[in-house]
C-alpha cells in the first residue's frame, strides 16, 4: 500500500518571498525567506529524481541535519540583509549612526542640541572691585537624582561692590504732621507701648497717644500708630463681615503669572537716545562730563555728591515721656475744721497755697474784738452815733490790722499795705477788699431784730443774738451778732507764682529745658510748658512733709482760679522728656514701570549694562509671596533732585533714579525688590583644552578625535541656530570650521567635524586640494571647546549658586532667574524628520515652506508651521512650538531666530512668530482584560502606549485625533482583551482665559457620549477679524496623571 508523499509542500512556493514593497511603509520586508521556509524548501528540493534514494526526512539524519544548518545561515543572513536594507533609507533606519550618515549624504547633521543660558548676579566683598573674566565657572546646587551643572561666564564683567545692590528708595525725610496718624522712630528700643503719651512738635507742640508699637527689625526702626481725637473702637470678629475672597478663582491668578516681562535689548547700541534727553541738567550724564573735564577733582567727586544735602533737615520734633508724676499733696488727707474749742468738728479742702483771714468787728465804742462786751442794741449800731470798725488780715505771714471810724457816707483807709472802701448808706454798711476781691454789705431789717450780710453773692439772715457759719469753695465764713457784729472769713489765694510746680518726689534726670505736660484729666486742655529750672526742695505742707522736685516752667500751669487742693488732685504730670531720633519715613508705592529711584548714588552706572530686578510681585490679586524676576537694561542714570530744583523733602539728599529700555513687566512689593548690578550672562558648559596631536604634512585628511563630548553649542542667529565651541589651533594660529570642504582652496585653514552616534566629535583637516594639509609639527594641534548641553543645564532659580572659579574680591553668586533655551540632540525620529527640509530652503527663503522648513531646523525650535497673510504687504505668519512643552513659551532662541530669518529672507516680506496654542487630552476608558493577564500588570503599558502615541514629542501643529486612534493603541497593548473610550475631550489654553469658559468647559467633560474626533485647528486667518491665530497642538500629559483615567471592566 503506497502512502502519501509530502514532499511539496507550500513551504517550497514561499522561497523566495516578494521584496516589493508598497510606499510609506514604516519598516521594509526584505527577507526572500525565514528558516522555517527555507527548511521547508529544502526539503522539497529532495524530491528532485536524482535524489530518490534519499526518503527519510527524520531531523536526525545527517543529509536533514545538514539542511537544517544551511536554512539557519540563510536565516542569519536574510535577518542582517533586511536590517541594512531599512539602514539604507530615512524612513525605516532604526540606528543613529544611520540617520548620521544618510544626513551627510545630502550636506547636513543632526541638530547637536542647545546650550541653556541664564544671567547670574554676583556678590563682592565691601569696598572691592574685579573684573570678573571669560570663563569663570559657577555650578548649580544639585537636587536629588541630578548631577551638578558648570555654566561659565560669556563676556567680561566689570563688577563693584557698590552695585551688588542698588536698593531701590524705602525712606525719605519724616515731615512731621501734628495730626498724622504714624511716626516712624529710629531703633528698635524706644521703651514705649500702648496708651503711652508723646508731645509732638511740628509748629505748635501738641499730645498724642499711642495706639500701637511695632517694631520693624529688618529697617533698625519703630512704626508707632497713634490714636485720632477718639480711640478706634475694638472690633468684633463675629460681627466683621469678610467679602468673599477671589483665591477661588484660580483664572485670575493664571492670567498675570502666565505674563512675561518684555525683553530687554542685548546689545546697548540698540537703545534709542536723543542729545537734549542725554544731557539734561538731571541726567547722569553731566556729573561725568564733570569729573572727566575736571580731572584733579575726579577721585573724591562722586563722594562728594553723594553726600551733599540739598535742603535743610526737616523741622519738628518728638518726645516721649519717662516719668509720670503728680503734683506734691496730690494724696494729702484733708484738712480738720475744730470749733472754738479746738475740737475737730470735720474736714474740708485744703487751700493750693495761702489763704487770706479778714476779720471786721463792728462796735460803739470798742476798738477791738475781743473788747465786745454783751449783746448791744443793733439799732444803735446803725444810727447816727459815732461808731467804730477794727478790721485785721493775715496773709500768709504777713498780718495787719487797722481800727477806723466808719464814715457817713464813702470813704478809703489801709491797713497794712491793703487799702478798704467803707460806705455807709440806707441802713448798709459795705467794706470792699479789692486787692481780694471781695466785699461784705451788712444791712439791718426795720424791725432791726435781723441781720442781713451778703459776701460776694452769698447772703446770710439771722436774728441778733446768733451766730452763723458757712463753707463752699474753699472759703470759710462766720457771722455774729452775739456781741456787737463780727464777721470772720478765711479764702484761699492763688499760688504764687503760677508757674512753679512741686511734684511728688524727687526726679533726678529731669532736666532744664525739658518739656512737661500737665494733664488735667479732661476737665480742661493740658498745658505743656519748658522747664526753666528744677530745684530738690522740702517741702512742709497739707499736713505732710517730703522732699520733692520743683519746676519752674515757661509758662503758668494754674488759672486764677485754681485755689483749693481739690483742683490739682486728678492732675499728672508728664516730665523728664526725651526727644526721640526719628527714621525716614517708608515709602509704600510698589516699582513698577520704566523708572526706579534709588536709594544712592550711582554717577558711574553706564547706560547699556544688565540688571536683574528680584523682588515679591503686587500685580497678582488675592495672594501674596510670589516672587518675581527680570532682566533689564539700563537706559539712562538720572540725578535726583535736579540741579536748581527746590528740594521736595527738607533734608533730601542726591540720589540715582534708573531709567530701563523696557518697563518692567511685574509691579513689586517695594521694600521687597533687590536691584543686582553685576550681573554675567552665563552659559551651560565646562571648558576644556587637550592637545590633538601632531601634524604630518604627508599625510592628507588627518583626522583627530576629541577625548570628552558632546561639545556644546551655544544659541545664535546662524542658520542652524546653534554655535559650536569648538576652537582649533595650530602651531598657536586659530582654524577655521566650515560646513563642508567643497569651497575651500588648498591654502585655506579650516577645517570639518563629524559626531557619531556616541556624541565623540572628530576633527577632519583638509588633503591639500580642498582645505590646507596640517604643517608637521609636535604636539602642535590643540583645541579648545566645551563640553556640557541640553535639558540638564535648565535648573531651577537659585540653583546656581556655588563659585566654581573665585575671582578677586568675589564673595557669592545667585541666579535669580531660571535657567532656560537647554535643549536635547535630535532624537532618530526629529532627525528624521528635519533631513528632508535641509535640502528645501537651502538657506535662503522664498516661499512660505521655506520660511517653516528654516525655522523647524533651528537650534531650539521643535515644531512650525507656517502660512501666507494676505494683504497690502506680504506677511508670513509662522506658529512655532517649543522642544517640550515646558519650554513652549520661554523659548529663548526665539530672538535669535527673529533675527536669522531677517537675514535670510527678502527683506519686503515681513514675518511674525508666535507660540502655539496648547490643549490637553482627556481620556477616560474601561478595559477588559484577557483571563490569563493580570491588569496591575498591563495598566502602565497601556498609559505608556498612549503617552508614547499621543505625547507632546510626538504630535504635530494642528494634528487632530481621532476616537479610533486612542481605541487602536489601547487594543494594541498585548493583554487587552476589549476597550471602550468613556470621555475623549480636551481642554485649550483659550479655555482657561476666562473664569466663565473655564467652568462651562470642566463642567462638560465626561456629559454625553465621546466624540468621533478631536478637532486640532491649524494656524489660519480668522474670518472676522481677518488676523492670523496660531495653529492648536493637542497631547497627553504623562506630569498631570488624572488626565488619563483606566479602569478594568470585568469581561
Amino acid at each position: 500500500m503506497t502512502e502519501p508523499c509530502d514532499c511539496f509542500t507550500t513551504a517550497a512556493a514561499q522561497v523566495p518571498r516578494s521584496t516589493v514593497n508598497r510606499p510609506g511603509l514604516s519598516a521594509l520586508s526584505h527577507r526572500i525567506g525565514t528558516y522555517p521556509t527555507f527548511v521547508e524548501a529544502m526539503k522539497a528540493k529532495l524530491s528532485h529524481f536524482d535524489l530518490s534514494g534519499l526518503k527519510t526526512r527524520e531531523p536526525g539524519d545527517p543529509a536533514i541535519a545538514l539542511l537544517d544548518a544551511w536554512a539557519m545561515v540563510a536565516d542569519v543572513l536574510t535577518f542582517y540583509q533586511e536590517r541594512i536594507a531599512n539602514e539604507g533609507f530615512l524612513r525605516t533606519a532604526v540606528e543613529r549612526r544611520s540617520v548620521l550618515e544618510l544626513a551627510t549624504l545630502v550636506g547636513t547633521a543632526l541638530r547637536p542640541g542647545v546650550s541653556a543660558s541664564v544671567s547670574v548676579a554676583y556678590t563682592l566683598d565691601q569696598n572691592s572691585a574685579a573684573t570678573i573674566p571669560v570663563g569663570s565657572r559657577v555650578q548649580s546646587l544639585p537636587v536629588q537624582d541630578q548631577l551638578p551643572q558648570m555654566f561659565e561666564v560669556s563676556d567680561n564683567l566689570a563688577a563693584r561692590a557698590a552695585w551688588n545692590n542698588l536698593a531701590p528708595r524705602l525712606t525719605r525725610p519724616q515731615i512731621l504732621d501734628a495730626k498724622g496718624p504714624t511716626i516712624y522712630a529710629a531703633g528698635l528700643s524706644t521703651n514705649l507701648k500702648s496708651n503711652d503719651p508723646l508731645l509732638v512738635i511740628a509748629s505748635d507742640p501738641v499730645v498724642r497717644t499711642i495706639a500701637a508699637v511695632e517694631p520693624e527689625p529688618p529697617q533698625a526702626r519703630t512704626k508707632i500708630t497713634l490714636f485720632g481725637s477718639d480711640p478706634p473702637q475694638q472690633l468684633n470678629a463675629s460681627n466683621v463681615e469678610v467679602p468673599a475672597s477671589r483665591i477661588t478663582n484660580f483664572v485670575a491668578l493664571l492670567q498675570p503669572l502666565a505674563k512675561l516681562p518684555a525683553a530687554s535689548p542685548a546689545d546697548p547700541l540698540e537703545i534709542a537716545r536723543r542729545l537734549p534727553l542725554a544731557f539734561a541738567p538731571d541726567s547722569g550724564t553731566v556729573p561725568l562730563m564733570v569729573r572727566l573735564l575736571k580731572p584733579e577733582a575726579r577721585t573724591q567727586f562722586f563722594d562728594a555728591v553723594r553726600h551733599a544735602t540739598v535742603a535743610p533737615p526737616p523741622g519738628g520734633a518728638v518726645h516721649a515721656f519717662r516719668v509720670k508724676a503728680a503734683p506734691f499733696g496730690h494724696n494729702a488727707p484733708l484738712k480738720p475744721v475744730t470749733d472754738e474749742d479746738g475740737i475737730a468738728i470735720g474736714t474740708e479742702e485744703w487751700p493750693l497755697s495761702h489763704a487770706v483771714s479778714i476779720s471786721v468787728v463792728i462796735s460803739r465804742k470798742t476798738r477791738r474784738a475781743r473788747d465786745l462786751g454783751a449783746v448791744v442794741d443793733m439799732e444803735t449800731l446803725f444810727s447816727d452815733a459815732r461808731k467804730s470798725v477794727l478790721v485785721q488780715i493775715a496773709r500768709g505771714s504777713e498780718k495787719a490790722s487797722q481800727s477806723f471810724d466808719l464814715p457817713n457816707d464813702t470813704s478809703s483807709f489801709r491797713v497794712g499795705r491793703w487799702g478798704v472802701v467803707a460806705t455807709f448808706e440806707n441802713r448798709t454798711f459795705t467794706l470792699k477788699f479789692d486787692d481780694f476781691a471781695w466785699s461784705c454789705e451788712i444791712g439791718l431789717a426795720e424791725e432791726a431784730t435781723v441781720l442781713t450780710v451778703n459776701t460776694n453773692g452769698r447772703t446770710f439772715e439771722m436774728p441778733i443774738g446768733h451766730a452763723a457759719e458757712n463753707a463752699a469753695g474753699g472759703e470759710r465764713l462766720r457771722v455774729s451778732t452775739m456781741h456787737g457784729l463780727a464777721i470772720d472769713r478765711v479764702a484761699p489765694l492763688a499760688p504764687e507764682p503760677p508757674n512753679v510746680i512741686d511734684l511728688d518726689a524727687a526726679y533726678d534726670q529731669i532736666a532744664p529745658e525739658s518739656w512737661v505736660v500737665i494733664d488735667f484729666a479732661g476737665t480742661r486742655p493740658a498745658v505743656i510748658a519748658q522747664v526753666e529750672e528744677v530745684h530738690k526742695v522740702s517741702v512742709a505742707r497739707y499736713g505732710i512733709t517730703g522732699r520733692v522736685t520743683r519746676l519752674r516752667l515757661t509758662k503758668p500751669w494754674l488759672g486764677p482760679t485754681d485755689l483749693m487742693l481739690s483742683a490739682v488732685r486728678p492732675v499728672s504730670v508728664l516730665a523728664q522728656s526725651e526727644q526721640l531720633e526719628l527714621a525716614e519715613t517708608p515709602i509704600e508705592e510698589k516699582i513698577f514701570g520704566d523708572t526706579v529711584e534709588l536709594a544712592d548714588f550711582y554717577g558711574d552706572l553706564p547706560v547699556g549694562r544688565r540688571l536683574i530686578v528680584e523682588g515679591e510681585r503686587t500685580d497678582i490679586e488675592a495672594t501674596s509671596g510670589i516672587k518675581g524676576a527680570e532682566l533689564v537694561t539700563v537706559a539712562g542714570v538720572d540725578v535726583l533732585p535736579p540741579d536748581g530744583d527746590p528740594a521736595s523733602y527738607p533734608g533730601e539728599r542726591v540720589h540715582s533714579r534708573l531709567k530701563f529700555a523696557t518697563p518692567l513687566g511685574y509691579a513689586y512689593k517695594r521694600d521687597t525688590v533687590v536691584i543686582h548690578g553685576n550681573v554675567a550672562s552665563v552659559t551651560h558648559g565646562e571648558t576644556k583644552r587637550e592637545v590633538l596631536g601632531s601634524g604630518d604634512a604627508s599625510r592628507a585628511t588627518q583626522r583627530f578625535t576629541l577625548k570628552q563630548g558632546p561639545v556644546t553649542h551655544l544659541a545664535a542667529s546662524t542658520p542652524s541656530g546653534t554655535k559650536s565651541t569648538l576652537e582649533v589651533q595650530v602651531n598657536g594660529v586659530p582654524w577655521t570650521q566650515v560646513d563642508s570642504f567643497t569651497d575651500a582652496g588648498p591654502s585655506d585653514r579650516c577645517y570639518v567635524t563629524q559626531t557619531d552616534e556616541a556624541d565623540k566629535t572628530t576633527i577632519i583637516f583638509g588633503d591639500g586640494v580642498n582645505g590646507m594639509r596640517l604643517p608637521t609639527g609636535q604636539e602642535n594641534v590643540t583645541a579648545s571647546y566645551r563640553i556640557g548641553l541640553g535639558s540638564e543645564g535648565n535648573v531651577s532659580t537659585g540653583a546656581i549658586s556655588q563659585l566654581a572659579t573665585r575671582p578677586f574680591g568675589v564673595k557669592a553668586v545667585v541666579s535669580p532667574l531660571a535657567t532656560s533655551g537647554g535643549v536635547d540632540r535630535d532624537v532618530i525620529d526629529q532627525g528624521k524628520a528635519n533631513i528632508p527640509r535641509a535640502s528645501v530652503a537651502m538657506d535662503r527663503l522664498v516661499s512660505v515652506e521655506d520660511y517653516a522648513g528654516f525655522a523647524s531646523l533651528f537650534g531650539g525650535v521643535g515644531k512650525v508651521a507656517a502660512i501666507a497673510v494676505p494683504g497690502r504687504r506680504p506677511l508670513v505668519y509662522l506658529t512655532v512650538a517649543g522642544p517640550t512643552w515646558q519650554e513652549n513659551k520661554r523659548v529663548t532662541q526665539y530672538d535669535n531666530l527673529r533675527q536669522a530669518l531677517a537675514l535670510a529672507g527678502d527683506p519686503n516680506i515681513f514675518f511674525r512668530i508666535d507660540t502655539c496654542e496648547l490643549m490637553l487630552l482627556i481620556v477616560a476608558a474601561r478595559v477588559t482584560m484577557r483571563s490569563d493577564c493580570v491588569w496591575a500588570n498591563v495598566e502602565p503599558n497601556i498609559r505608556a502606549a498612549l503617552i508614547d502615541r499621543f505625547g507632546y514629542e510626538w504630535r504635530q501643529l494642528g494634528q487632530s485625533i481621532a476616537l479610533s486612534e486612542v481605541a487602536a493603541a489601547i487594543q494594541g497593548v498585548p493583554g487587552v482583551a476589549a476597550v471602550n473610550v468613556v470621555t475623549f475631550d480636551s481642554v485649550s489654553a483659550s479655555d482657561v482665559d476666562l473664569d466663565s469658559s473655564l467652568r462651562r468647559k470642566l463642567a462638560s467633560l465626561g456629559v454625553g457620549p465621546p466624540p468621533s474626533s478631536i478637532e486640532v485647528r491649524p494656524v489660519r486667518i480668522d474670518p472676522v477679524t481677518l488676523k492670523p491665530l496660531p495653529a492648536q497642538l493637542a497631547f497627553l500629559s504623562a506630569e498631570l496623571s488624572v488626565t488619563l483615567m483606566l479602569s478594568e471592566v470585568a469581561p
